[in-house]
């Protein structure tokens, strides 16, 4: 997003996206006369007193504006908003995103790159469920000013805060542990719903994620433009459970859903086509990550669905180097060590894939994919061939082996001849019903 408008001081209120566009007329979207603070987030901007880039000027760069008049802006006065110079890519939703609900529903507030002292200000404290960081790393606390107990998370989506320890509606405070903008983010794939034509009304993300049933947050039959920031294999769907009419727009802007086959007022489901996973190493493993990755991708593109690393970490973790883990059957009781394996760093993934990259395992496997219950992940052992990583994903998603030697889930995958391999239509109906594929 290249600027935020919010209603009121200090970034609070309401808030309005403008990105990849500039804005003749903010009457046309009720944000005429109402601005109080302004998040520029890249480029150069013209803050105009009138509609149509008439009357006082002011002009403001990256940064972040508390008060409006404090550059110059009377307050509740701006009417058109003008990009100056080339337009940039669209930009990806920086800094973490709050959510009211569970699984991303519900209304959403902003924090880029400043702290929430005291979110009851806002109406926001004691009233949060879920929460998307895409960049930094941020302090939750319990009370106003950084008071009670906290924790301190990074980039990855977290559909439900009971996942990572934290009550619900129990958050009163945000800080930022490194400034939001210049520490690691999370790579995204990210689509913006619009209730209105020409981007305006309210909005709806969709980070790294699809959405089975738009109706269940309100904004069933009524999305009419969106915004592709990036990403090529969304579909859109009529109906919810990606059925009814579907449409495969390209990334980029679209100012009414009509012009990429969709009828007006008529989406139910979105879908990104993504398995996101998650890569943790073991530090001492032998991995070919990048090799998996393409492989993996090699095999899932040709139905149109990507295989999407959303970061990968190395870490210290000795005692599960070599895995004790003497069967490998799912719905198996795990061994102590695969239960502290699965656990991992899964603070990041509460609910994603999770790729664990050892040196060995017990069962002498170099892949297996008997996860835990609500754990879903993969082991990666030395000497795995280039199909196991991707192999296991197929278990995940709910694959069973095959005998046909050309098929992904042929075993041992260092035999599968075909380059790449295949999948059936059965298997394929199996994957586009897994709650991993997003």
């Amino acid at each position: 997003m290249s600027v935020i408008l919010y209603e009121h001081a200090n970034f609070r209120g309401a808030h309005k996206h403008i990105n990849g566009r500039s804005e003749a007329n903010l009457h046309q979207d009720g944000w005429g006369d109402r601005v109080s603070s302004i998040q520029v987030l890249a480029g150069s901007w013209e803050f105009w007193q009138h509609t149509n880039f008439r009357g006082s000027r002011v002009i403001l760069g990256r940064g972040n504006y508390p008060w409006v008049g404090s550059v110059g802006i009377s307050n509740d006065s701006l009417s058109s908003v003008q990009r100056r110079g080339s337009w940039p890519p669209l930009m990806r939703t920086p800094g973490l995103i709050l959510y009211e609900n569970a699984n991303f529903r519900g209304r959403h507030k902003h924090i880029i790159n400043y702290d929430e002292p005291n979110l009851h200000v806002d109406g926001w404290g004691d009233r949060i469920s879920s929460f998307q960081i895409i960049s930094g790393l941020w302090r939750f606390c319990q009370n106003v000013n950084f008071g009670g107990w906290s924790t301190v998370l990074g980039p990855g989506n977290y559909p439900w805060l009971g996942a990572v320890g934290i009550s619900n509606d129990q958050l009163s405070s945000i800080q930022q542990v490194t400034p939001a903008l210049s520490v690691s983010s999370m790579p995204s794939r990210e689509m913006v719903l619009y209730e209105h034509i020409d981007f305006r009304g309210d909005h709806k993300h969709l980070i790294n994620r699809g959405e089975q049933n738009l109706h269940a947050d309100g904004w069933g039959d009524r999305a009419t433009s969106l915004q592709i920031i990036s990403g090529t294999r969304w579909t859109l769907h009529e109906h919810i459970n990606y059925s009814g009419t579907r449409a495969n727009p390209p990334t980029g802007s679209h100012r009414w859903i009509r012009d990429v086959g969709m009828e007006n007022d008529r989406l139910s489901s979105v879908r990104a086509n993504m398995i996101p996973v998650y890569i943790k190493i073991i530090r001492g493993a032998t991995t070919n990550i990048a090799r998996d990755l393409n492989s993996a991708n090699r095999t899932y593109n040709q139905y149109d669905i990507e295989v999407f690393s959303l970061g990968q970490e190395t870490n210290t973790a000795w005692a599960l180097l070599d895995l004790d883990q003497p069967t490998c059957f799912l719905g198996q009781t795990p061994t102590d060590e695969e239960g502290q394996l699965f656990d991992f760093e899964r603070d990041h993934a509460p609910s994603n894939i999770v790729a664990y990259y050892l040196r060995s395992t017990s069962l002498g496997v170099a892949g297996c994919a008997a996860f835990p219950a609500n754990r879903p992940g993969v082991v990666v052992a030395n000497g795995a061939s280039r199909w196991t990583f991707a192999h296991e994903l197929g278990h995940v998603l709910g694959l069973s082996h095959v005998s046909n030697s050309n098929n992904l889930m042929f075993t041992p995958t260092a035999s599968i001849p075909a380059d790449p391999p295949v999948l059936t239509n059965s298997q394929l109906n199996t994957i586009r019903s897994s709650q991993y594929l997003v």
